[in-house]
């Protein structure tokens, strides 16, 4: 897999402009979009952005209905903030792999997983910082905020090939931890409420 960039040709207000439409087309023709609406049917993620400077938010209702807008939401569930630079240092071809190849149907512990999603959402309070060593020994940091109103937060450093292995579901954070290819600094409890959300 190769470790050229894949150049963004276009800006993040041109993508959040185009993703209420792109996400309906893709889930009107996927055979995921009837459970998914039965799953989070009467439920609502809510999503902000920062890319440096600038802010973007992103509504989910019901799993299927995708609203997108300029500006901060002063009380999403979820904060998201990364600069541009380490954003473009993620953004490598071997990495896109963390995010394509997934299944086209729903397991049972799948839909289990994110049945219990919004309330596992709920009960997770502070800031994760994530710092990422590239491939070419670069560092992206970037953060996640879930519920903000605690300042708790806890900070997790790991290698790039760690992640993508998170990502792919072949590797546990916690097996990652106990080998030491995981550093954490800060809140314990918030890791392993992430942990519970995820896996």
């Amino acid at each position: 897999m190769s470790d050229q960039m894949i150049q963004l040709s276009f800006s993040m207000k041109e993508i959040f402009e185009l993703i209420p439409s792109l996400a309906s087309t893709i889930i009107k023709s996927s055979p995921m979009a009837k459970e998914v609406s039965e799953i989070y049917k009467d439920s609502a993620f809510t999503f902000s952005i920062k890319m440096d400077d600038e802010y973007y938010h992103l509504i989910i209702n019901n799993g299927t209905e995708f609203v997108t807008g300029l500006g901060d939401i002063e009380n999403a569930m979820i904060k998201f903030s990364i600069s541009m630079n380490d954003l473009q240092e993620l953004i490598v071809v071997k990495n896109a792999y963390m995010f394509l190849g997934k299944p086209m149907e729903l397991s049972a512990s799948d839909k289990s997983r994110m049945a219990a999603t919004s309330e596992k959402l709920s009960a997770i309070n502070g800031t994760i910082n994530i710092e990422v060593t590239n491939d070419n020994k670069s560092i992206s940091k970037f953060s996640v905020g879930f519920n903000t109103s605690d300042m708790s937060s806890v900070t997790i450093k790991l290698e790039i090939e760690d992640f993508r292995e998170i990502m792919a579901k072949k590797s546990n954070p916690i097996n990652l931890f106990m080998a030491g290819r995981l550093k954490l600094e800060g809140d314990m409890g918030l890791a392993l409420a992430l942990q519970a959300l995820l896996f």
